[in-house]
């Protein structure tokens, strides 16, 4: 394909691609962890709308532990949209009022038992802008070691293990993990170690 073949000559050049506004927001279903919208932007120079779905939903965190040992603490748990047995980072919705770190040590201590002495917010992203209006938070928390009982949700069933920051790595690349905030996870955490 030439360069020219792939020019939209129906399109005006722009600098920056324009803002669209919201006209019209109205509920269209509920999920029990997420809330479905359906949206109506107006883009103005096109004089143009169009109708979106928005997936609302709770903050969500991702926390990274790390033993003494520079051990990532990893949870294997059954996903049920992949339907696989999955190697992530202890992770879940963040409770209204709760603060990344908060939740970030409670998911740690809920799923496996762990809990550490510094915790720090190390990035928050947006895991789909196109469809979602949530953002998911990472927590790195230090010097972690197994002290508490574990306390799963109803439908929760979780093996964990410390694994080598760099077999986790390996993980990823081979396609043992496949959780894609995981894996997010471990470039973060690259700049910390």
């Amino acid at each position: 394909m030439h360069s020219s073949d792939s020019i939209d000559t129906n399109r005006p050049e722009t600098k920056h691609p324009y803002k669209w506004d919201e006209v019209k927001r109205v509920h269209h279903s509920d999920c029990r962890i997420f809330e479905v919208e359906r949206v109506t932007f107006h883009h103005k120079p096109r004089n143009q709308s169009g109708e979106f779905f928005v997936i609302n939903t709770k903050p969500w965190v991702h926390v990274i532990g790390l033993t003494p040992e520079k051990e990532v603490v990893m949870v294997q748990q059954f996903r049920f949209g992949s339907q696989t047995l999955s190697w992530e980072v202890p992770g879940g919705l963040m409770e209204r009022g709760e603060s990344p770190i908060d939740a970030g040590l409670r998911e740690l201590r809920e799923e496996t038992g762990f809990t550490g002495d510094e915790a720090e917010l190390i990035a928050t992203i947006s895991p789909n802008p196109a469809i979602q209006s949530n953002y998911c938070n990472f927590v790195l928390v230090k010097n972690v070691q197994k002290t508490s009982e574990l306390e799963w949700d109803e439908a929760e069933e979780i093996l964990t293990q410390t694994v080598p920051y760099d077999e986790v790595v390996e993980w990823a690349h081979n396609g043992k993990m496949i959780h894609s905030l995981s894996i997010t996870s471990l470039f973060y955490l690259s700049k910390y170690l």
